[in-house]
């Protein structure tokens, strides 16, 4: 389980899981009371009438009621604080983490690099392009860190958003129902229909409610994923660069190349408009190509190993 997921699962998922039989036990009150005389909170046939007309939700003299709120509120009121916890504390601490873990480790490699190439004097004169690639590498896993937080917060805020429909969806045949209902008597038929169809209800439409933004959250997740896969084309770029110091012949054209695709990979995975799979997929044809190149030139066991470490890092 990645640290996203424990705090997703640990301040929501658990909240679902232990809220919903409330919600479930609290509906035939809940419901019972939108009857009740007004003096004792409950409303007039006419604000009852109109509430049902609108999909449970009205705002009239009395002020605003929605229904639907009303039912899922055993929930939302406990599962406020661990929404605000996940999403505005833990989640920004967790990517502002990767960014710099990544950074430490892109400075690593080149300081690695960059000690082997002086060591053998091979292309010193690459170095200062290399060093000037690794601030532009650290600037795009920033980039990375800002698309990826932008996107949360979109996303979280979708998902807040879709409790409702959902319970509105499970409640909706019971407002036809009672839209429907006229003449003498219709106000406490309403109220039977609504008390029936609830306490079928109740089942089922807390647990869709929650499964379903537990889906966008899920989705979210897979979406973030690709910040580990971005940060392996970084590092790709990365051999890319280094390969210069080795000077491969007839290589500088299959590099430029190589470098211009990956660089469009990471692009997309920044802007999360490419998934995982499709970056295994198509980062998978410039390793082998490059890993088939080198061999035929130089031969070199070494950097055979090197090539297939990536490949396989890559497709996980």
């Amino acid at each position: 389980m990645t640290l996203l997921q424990k705090s997703l699962t640990e301040n929501i998922y658990m909240v679902f899981g232990a809220s919903v039989p409330y919600a479930i036990q609290a509906a035939p009150d809940t419901v019972h009371s939108w009857g009740q005389p007004r003096s004792q909170g409950g409303l007039s046939w006419a604000t009852y009438k109109a509430t049902v007309r609108r999909d449970g939700v009205f705002s009239g003299a009395a002020g605003l009621r929605n229904f639907n709120e009303e039912l899922f509120d055993p929930i939302s009121r406990n599962l406020a604080n661990g929404w605000e916890r996940a999403f505005q504390q833990q989640l920004p601490v967790i990517l502002e983490s990767f960014g710099r873990d990544t950074a430490v480790q892109l400075r690593r490699f080149h300081e690695a690099a960059r000690g082997r190439a002086e060591e053998r004097g091979i292309n010193v004169s690459g170095l200062s392009t290399l060093s000037s690639q690794v601030i532009v590498h650290a600037r795009s896993v920033e980039a990375l860190m800002v698309n990826i937080g932008a996107k949360i917060t979109e996303i979280q805020r979708e998902a807040n958003r879709g409790f409702t429909p959902a319970i509105v969806a499970a409640m909706r045949s019971a407002y036809q129902a009672c839209t429907n209902e006229s003449g003498q008597g219709s106000y406490a038929r309403m109220k039977v229909i609504m008390g029936t169809h609830v306490e079928y209800a109740r089942h089922s439409m807390f647990h869709t409610a929650s499964s379903t933004v537990r889906g966008a959250l899920d989705d979210m997740c897979d979406s973030i994923k690709q910040v580990s896969f971005a940060s392996v084309v970084i590092c790709f770029i990365m051999y890319l660069s280094i390969s210069h110091l080795y000077e491969w012949p007839g290589s500088s054209i299959l590099i430029r190349w190589a470098r211009t695709f990956v660089s469009t990979l990471l692009f997309d995975a920044c802007s999360l408009s490419i998934s995982t799979q499709e970056i295994s997929t198509r980062i998978k044809p410039i390793l082998d190509i490059m890993h088939r190149e080198y061999m035929r030139t130089l031969g070199k066991q070494r950097f055979y190993v090197s090539f297939r470490f990536t490949l396989l890092t890559v497709g996980q």
